[in-house]
């Protein structure tokens, strides 16, 4: 593993233990979007300050977390690193 993934691992890890600890009752749409929206835009913020790659892994996330904003009828973030 990269240090790259590694990072991208943590971040994800991270915030899945603290997503499923707060939620695990939750079906409501609202919640559920904005935790997602917060994570999203902390892996981005991190890419634009250098402290963490884009890296396959990374995008693969967040195309992750798009895909559960659609499904809850929320706007995408819009990310293009390259």
């Amino acid at each position: 593993m990269t240090n790259e993934n590694g990072q991208a691992e943590i971040i994800y890890n991270h915030f899945n233990r603290a997503f499923v600890r707060d939620n695990t009752h939750c079906d409501e749409a609202e919640v559920i979007s904005y935790q997602l929206r917060l994570y999203g835009v902390e892996m981005i913020r991190l890419i634009q300050i250098g402290k963490l790659q884009p890296s396959e892994k990374v995008l693969q996330i967040l195309s992750d977390i798009n895909e559960g904003l659609q499904r809850h009828g929320k706007p995408l973030l819009e990310f293009n690193f390259s």
